[in-house]
């Protein structure tokens, strides 16, 4: 059988109407300012990674409070890199994060060896994506963080440095 309406309405909850696979609610954050950053930062396991040697900023971020403990948080995000002079076992990345315990990484060293990338001396590297979910079984207020990083072996000089970021959130109903 097929049922035909216009709309949907919710009857009182306040929850709105889920459908499986649907888009629940959507939220975004820009970051629009050249930052750089150097090995001076901390470089010790964060964000439920596991991995040292990893100097993180934080670029974009938002907070989101889930509708159902059910849905999950499909997270996209773009980091634009900006000109920087890379060190010899440099690498740089980005992770995503759920509340600073637990991350979306989606590889251990992008960019692994950033200086032999380009025979310039500060290469413009390509925007990067980080993609993936998160499923926080809670209807609590969520912090999603976008966090690039540089990463280096040894003791050499290197810094980072994003010009422009874009962090995108939709929560999912399952």
């Amino acid at each position: 059988s097929t049922l035909k309406v216009d709309s949907l309405v919710e009857k009182t909850s306040g929850n709105g109407v889920h459908i499986a696979g649907h888009v629940i609610q959507f939220a975004q954050s820009s970051f629009n300012t050249s930052t750089t950053w150097s090995q001076s930062n901390t470089r010790a396991a964060l964000y439920g990674t596991g991995l040292v040697n990893r100097a993180y900023i934080e670029t974009a971020s938002l907070t989101i409070t889930p509708k159902s403990t059910s849905s999950i948080l499909y997270c996209t995000a773009n980091v634009g890199w900006d000109g920087f002079t890379t060190g010899a076992t440099q690498a740089q990345g980005s992770i995503i994060t759920l509340n600073d315990t637990t991350s979306i990484d989606i590889t251990r060293y992008p960019w692994y060896q950033s200086d032999e990338w380009s025979n310039t001396a500060a290469p413009y590297f390509p925007s990067e994506q980080v993609i993936g979910t998160f499923s926080p079984n809670s209807t609590s207020v969520q912090t999603i963080r976008l966090r690039p990083f540089i990463y280096w072996e040894t003791g050499n000089a290197s810094n980072g440095r994003v010009d422009k970021a874009r962090l995108f959130v939709m929560e999912i109903a399952q």
